[in-house]
């Protein structure tokens, strides 16, 4: 149905402005439109019609917008991951520090000496340790035993032939540290406070992890004192008698490795000895045993019980 707009006022009896006010309204809803070719000319079109005409694009903008949301979230969804494995590497490095260089570890070493606050456990394997190093050590250790600071140090059974070595257990041992030896390897570890730990780089001996987390901290921890309770007291003199023990033990802990088939270089590296030294020792045992050759000796060692606390490797009462 179609009206001229100039006959609206008088239709309807109402003022021009109020009906054009009206017109408006109804054209913006869409209820009318004006023809193109006559603009006078005002076509009644049913609310249906104008609700699809009006809603329609109104309905495809929203679902145009909802996708664009959903494209958001998946987008911030694969971000949040990211995120969230970014989080877990960095308190991962956080808990692990690299530290590659020599000068660095030591002045990490120094710093946390200076604030340890009640214990410090270390295990130095090698053998014999050079006097440089163990003059840098005695300067952190006094510190530390001086504050009532508890100290105990493992190291391995060849360390006892090393007088300078003996000299500053000697002087540790004074002043309230406790030293044990053991045979077989172990690894080289600091703790502080059972809070922080000190280990050698795998492939840069010279560097160090230094290691916060505190599972990783306490497994540590554990290892030393399980290989604390297999260690024996360091002896501050070592006269014929500790000789014999300490040569005895460490011949039944190179017994317990020829029966395992390691050879003569991995036996010196566990034991912290030169390999000539360990040959020396496997070449004492061969004798002791009556073998020609390592074939034999193996065959010897794994036949006879040789290696435990009633083999011929002890020392003398």
């Amino acid at each position: 149905m179609s009206i001229e707009e100039v006959d609206l006022p008088e239709r309807f009896g109402e003022p021009p402005e109020r009906v054009a006010g009206a017109v408006r309204t109804l054209l913006g809803l869409g209820l009318l439109q004006k023809h193109d070719s006559s603009p006078g000319t005002l076509t009644v079109v049913s609310p249906d019609s104008a609700e699809l005409n009006i809603v329609g694009p109104v309905t495809r903008r929203v679902a145009e917008m909802q996708g664009a949301v959903d494209q958001i979230r998946i987008e911030l969804s694969g971000l949040a991951d990211l995120y969230r494995k970014g989080i877990i590497h960095r308190l991962r490095q956080e808990g692990v520090e690299t530290i590659s260089n020599l000068a660095d570890v030591r002045a990490r070493l120094e710093e946390l000496a200076a604030g340890v606050k009640r214990e410090v456990l270390t295990s130095q394997p090698g053998g014999a340790r050079p006097e440089e190093v163990l003059g840098e050590a005695m300067v952190r250790t006094e510190a530390a035993l001086a504050r009532g600071v508890v100290m105990r140090t493992i190291y391995q059974h060849t360390a006892q032939f090393s007088q300078a070595t003996l000299a500053f257990v000697e002087q540790m041992t004074a002043m309230g540290a406790e030293i044990r030896t053991i045979g077989d390897a172990f690894s080289r570890l600091i703790v502080f406070d059972r809070e922080v730990a000190f280990i050698e780089l795998w492939d840069a001996p010279q560097g160090a992890a230094l290691v916060r987390d505190p599972s990783v901290v306490h497994f540590m921890v554990e290892s030393f004192e399980r290989a604390w309770v297999q260690a024996s007291a360091f002896p501050l003199a070592v006269g014929r008698r500790e000789a014999i023990a300490v040569s005895d033990a460490v011949k039944s802990d190179i017994i317990r490795m020829m029966i395992a088939g390691e050879d003569d270089k991995a036996i010196a590296r566990r034991m912290g000895m030169s390999v000539r030294t360990c040959q020396r020792h496997i070449n004492e045992i061969m004798t002791r045993i009556g073998a020609r050759n390592r074939v034999q000796a193996g065959y010897l060692l794994r036949t006879l019980d040789l290696s435990g606390a009633n083999g011929p490797f002890r020392a003398e009462d």
